[in-house]
């Protein structure tokens, strides 16, 4: 069989370069006589006996007056949507117009601030960080890290998004200024010239998909009669090419399809509503729609999380089919299933998103929008906010996000707008939450931004191979006071330099523990998407209530050691204070671990007698204290050799940042247990954490396996934390009986004043029962 597989993929790479010698000299045309072959010239008035001069001035003519076609908005609610900009976005028209000048000296930015200079004529094969060009051959052929660019295909696959020509229509749209329309038509153009059909890095189907929407939007906002008649003839044939290369190319094939497939069967149902005229647009928009219908069962999981677990591809899948499920809403198509599974994508942002509607980070990140259709700078989050509050009728969403925005206000028009205003109420049902399906814990103590909040993730890598999950189980993030104070580093890169990638979606790039060098999953060789071996994770304990959450997971990713090694982690939430972690690693043999805590750039404070570290400012601080016997502190910021100490905000930047790492060798089993305590102002709390001795009936001290117990000292209060790993058995510690699984409980003065108990049936002090009751 494997022969088989080795004959069959060598036969097929033959067959690619035979049509690459083909294609590249006898690029596929689309010729004005075989214009019948994709329009139907009978939905336009043209029949069969006109040359072909009329048929482009029939064509021409038809869609400047196009009537019945419906897109997000009509002529009329466009004029309303410029009139609420101008009303109630003053900053908005200047951040356009300033953007669209930029653009119209070809200085285009491609991710985050940075400006690109890209000439008098745009090279669109540019590999715009390293200079070189990419071949123009047939697109099948291209292997984008066999062809010694040495920069990143995803700055020219950006820029051939086309998503900065909305902005341009969206200028033109306030101005009146025909600059900006005449660059669009002038890109455009010059894009179809220098890209034949199925030559060149450009065509890629989801690449094709994005930016097919950005021409549509384009041509919706300035309209067909600010375009020449010879060149909407070009764009209009170009866009059938378009779908057709799409139809052709959906990523169907793969093993576990993902946000492309998603992305390419909306552009392919999206096309074939928005242009009824062309021969296919039934198909296409069937074919789109059912796709789409079948993914979210295959893409999703039953909480309505994306499976790829990469929380920048859930925003992207999720806009796709909120553009879908819109259009198809104004073409009178209804669709009630999809509409429930979009109300719980959008529902898991809410759940997710940290105090004040921003987000978490995990798993990759490029950046990626469906269609770009604001210049101003929201938190990601705010946008599906105001869409889903108006969309789902949901007051807690539009607490959420505050204001409505310019990216709603497109696709929504005048009346979400105004239904968005007339919203009341909205209070949020959850705190803490967990989606157990997907493996995300959040533990949160409000929803204001001085409130606590913590995401730790326990859950699969992603779909099958996980090529945008990170080897990241068991880390978290970590929020209070208005700040996050625990933090993701990001991406920074897909295809640059292998030992960056590898970092950032290493293990040692997040706030778990690494065990012997080692990342949890095994990486391919030199592979930028997807590993080897995956870790997979298991759920022990989710407990939540008002006053505490507590969870308990582990993976078996260190396993495939040849001595092997499991990570237990537990974090316990005394809402309103600060979080208690234990790391435990079981299994065989000498091992090195390091655990490790990611913070924003600034300073950090590490005190050499305790161990404690100190991060943050003012406003927002955190102190780490770990239980410290055996284990060596250490800060790294900006190392390169080995990396260590970067945090990437925006695809393709990187700066330095602090790093904690505690490390601990010796044998197995091994534990680490740390105080996060968030505060405010200079005067860090006092804190002192030691090992309280657990005890069976008999007075024999209990194997740590067994059970542990930590006393933890904060100012004036002394808190107990007791847990057991296997043993369900009565346990004894500092005069408190119990059978517990998991024990908090709080002295002040000698007295009891706060309790918790997991796991068992009794708990007593003194021989007193300590309430609450068990749970």
């Amino acid at each position: 069989m494997p022969d088989i597989r080795k004959f069959k993929n060598r036969m097929k790479r033959v067959k690619e370069l035979a049509q690459s010698s083909f294609f590249t000299y006898f690029p596929i045309m689309v010729s004005d006589r075989s214009v019948h072959k994709f329009l139907d010239l009978k939905k336009i008035g043209g029949g069969k006996t006109r040359n072909i001069d009329e048929v482009k001035s029939l064509v021409y003519s038809y869609f400047c007056n196009r009537q019945g076609v419906a897109f997000y908005f009509n002529e009329k609610e466009k004029a309303e949507i410029l009139d609420i900009l101008s009303k109630h976005y003053p900053d908005s028209k200047a951040e356009t117009l300033n953007e669209a000048d930029w653009i119209l000296d070809h200085k285009i930015k491609i991710f985050g601030p940075t400006r690109y200079a890209l000439g008098k004529t745009i090279d669109w094969s540019l590999d715009i960080l390293s200079g070189k060009k990419w071949p123009l051959t047939y697109y099948k052929t291209i292997r984008i890290h066999a062809q010694n660019i040495q920069g990143d295909v995803l700055y020219t696959a950006q820029l051939n998004r086309h998503q900065h020509l909305t902005t341009l229509a969206r200028a033109y749209l306030y101005s009146k200024d025909s600059r900006y329309s005449e660059e669009i038509i002038n890109q455009i153009v010059s894009w179809i010239q220098k890209n034949p059909y199925k030559i060149g890095i450009n065509w890629s189907p989801l690449i094709a998909s994005q930016r097919a929407l950005s021409w549509i939007w384009c041509l919706a906002i300035v309209g067909f009669p600010n375009i020449y008649p010879e060149r909407c003839w070009e764009i209009l044939k170009s866009l059938y090419l378009h779908a057709r290369f799409i139809e052709e190319n959906l990523s169907l094939n793969q093993e576990y399809p993902n946000n492309h497939l998603i992305g390419e069967a909306a552009a392919l149902a999206i096309l074939g509503l928005f242009f009824p005229e062309f021969r296919k647009a039934g198909e296409w928009k069937q074919k789109g729609l059912k796709i789409l219908e079948e993914q979210l069962s295959t893409q999703f999981f039953e909480s309505g999380v994306h499976k790829e677990q990469a929380l920048a591809y859930h925003l992207l899948v999720t806009e796709f089919y909120t553009q879908v499920y819109l259009l198809c809403t104004r073409h009178k198509i209804n669709n009630p299933s999809l509409l429930k599974k979009l109300e719980q994508m959008y529902e898991v942002l809410v759940m997710i998103c940290q105090p004040g509607g921003t987000a978490p980070m995990w798993g990759d990140n490029s950046e990626l929008r469906a269609v770009n259709l604001s210049d101003q700078k929201n938190e990601p989050l705010s946008s599906f906010f105001s869409i889903g509050s108006v969309l789902f009728n949901r007051a807690d969403m539009k607490k959420l996000c505050g204001k409505f925005t310019e990216e709603a206000l497109w696709l929504l028009t005048a009346e979400g707008y105004y239904k968005f205003q007339d919203l009341k109420g909205g209070e949020i049902e959850h705190s803490s939450y967990a989606y157990k399906d997907a493996g995300i814990f959040v533990m949160r103590d409000g929803w204001q931004q001085a409130s606590r909040y913590l995401v730790v993730d326990c859950g699969r890598q992603g779909l099958g191979k996980a090529g945008h999950g990170h080897a990241d189980m068991l880390s978290f993030e970590l929020w209070a006071n208005g700040k996050k104070l625990i933090i993701d580093p990001g991406t920074f890169t897909y295809n640059g330099a292998y030992k960056w990638r590898q970092y950032f979606r290493g293990t040692s790039a997040h706030n778990t523990v690494v065990v012997d060098g080692l990342d949890q999953s095994e990486p391919k060789p030199l592979g930028r998407f997807g590993w080897n071996r995956l870790a997979y994770p298991n759920l022990d304990t989710w407990y939540t209530s008002k006053d505490f959450d507590y969870f308990a997971g582990e993976h078996d990713g260190y396993e495939r050691l040849a001595q092997p090694v499991r990570h237990h982690r537990k974090i316990l939430f005394i809402k309103g204070e600060y979080w208690i972690l234990s790391d435990i690693l079981t299994g065989e043999g000498t091992h090195q671990f390091d655990c490790l805590f990611h913070f924003p750039p600034g300073e950090v404070s590490l005190n050499r007698e305790d161990q404690s570290l100190i991060a943050g400012d003012m406003e927002s601080s955190i102190k780490i204290t770990p239980l410290h016997k055996g284990i060596e502190a250490e800060v790294i910021e900006g190392s390169e050799d080995p990396i260590q100490g970067w945090v990437s905000y925006e695809y393709g930047s990187k700066i330095r940042a602090p790093v904690l790492r505690y490390t601990k060798r010796g044998e197995l089993p091994a534990f680490l247990d740390v105080i996060l305590y968030p505060f405010i102002g200079k005067d860090a709390p006092y804190i002192k954490v030691e090992d309280a001795g657990v005890y069976n009936k008999q007075g024999s001290v209990l194997d740590p396996l067994e059970a542990r117990c930590l006393r933890i000292q904060i100012n004036e209060v002394e808190d107990y934390y007791l847990f057991s790993m296997r043993d369900k058995a009565v346990k004894y510690f500092e005069k408190f009986t119990t059978n517990g699984k998991m024990v908090y409980l709080r002295k002040l003065n000698g007295k009891i004043i706060k309790s918790l108990m997991i796991g068992g049936t009794f708990l007593t002090y003194k021989n007193n029962p300590v309430e609450p009751p068990a749970l």
